[in-house]
């Protein structure tokens, strides 16, 4: 014999009404008519990862060009006293 309370019903109501609200990324795309359907979104967003990730590793690496500008001329330091 199962023993149900009504509080248990009422959180699996609430948990029921809380995951059918969240829209997944395909389907805001397709909602907002962004694409036609989700197999486009699916490859819209691998798109979307592919250009984040790229975007990253040029910056992470670009950066690392320019650290040390100036150590090939040690003389040009000027000592803030003799300004």
């Amino acid at each position: 014999m199962e023993v149900k309370f009504d509080i248990d019903e009422q959180i699996h109501q609430s948990n029921a009404l809380h995951s059918s609200k969240k829209l997944s990324y395909q389907e805001m795309l397709v909602k907002y008519r962004i694409v036609k359907n989700e197999q486009q979104a699916i490859y819209v967003l691998i798109g979307v990862i592919v250009i984040a990730i790229s975007a990253s590793l040029v910056l992470l690496f670009s950066g690392s060009k320019y650290k040390n500008i100036n150590t090939h001329n040690k003389n040009s330091f000027v000592p803030a006293e003799t300004l």
